[in-house]
């Protein structure tokens, strides 16, 4: 899973990187559709312009994820693909940070800021993982 949310994120920004120019728009539905910007930031542009302490930070975060796979989510194969999704897309956005120096987002929701495929896939992993870890907890429980 995290293989294909790599290979699935870094495709996407190469294609739209290629093909819009920095803050051009392409309208798919009404006010969704596709809009090229360059995050110098984390979530929401967050932090921006601290790229390097950005890439520690995710750096450190990732082997902490790890760590926590190797030893919970062989139990739980929600926890497994949700931490694959979660790596993939956070090895997707460091990718950008240390080869470009921000984030290449396009996907244009509105009121909502722009986004990328590493940013969904790390959205789904959480969610899975904490889904993952709930059913655990509850056969620990016996509920």
């Amino acid at each position: 899973m995290g293989a294909v949310a790599l290979v699935a994120d870094q495709l996407s920004k190469w294609f739209v990187r290629s093909t819009l120019v920095l803050g051009e728009r392409h309208p798919v539905l009404g006010e969704v559709g596709f809009e090229r910007v360059d995050n110098h930031g984390i979530a929401f542009s967050l932090f921006p312009g601290r790229q390097g302490a950005v890439a520690v930070i995710t750096f450190l975060a990732m082997i902490g994820i790890a760590t926590l796979l190797a030893t919970v989510g062989r139990r739980d194969t929600l926890v497994v693909w949700g931490g694959g999704a979660l790596m993939g897309g956070s090895v997707g956005n460091l990718a950008d940070r240390i080869t470009r120096g921000a984030v290449t987002d396009f996907i244009a929701l509105p009121h909502w800021p722009r986004f990328n495929l590493a940013d969904v896939a790390i959205t789904i992993g959480a969610v899975l993982i904490a889904i993952g870890l709930w059913r655990m907890e509850e056969k620990t429980d016996g509920t």
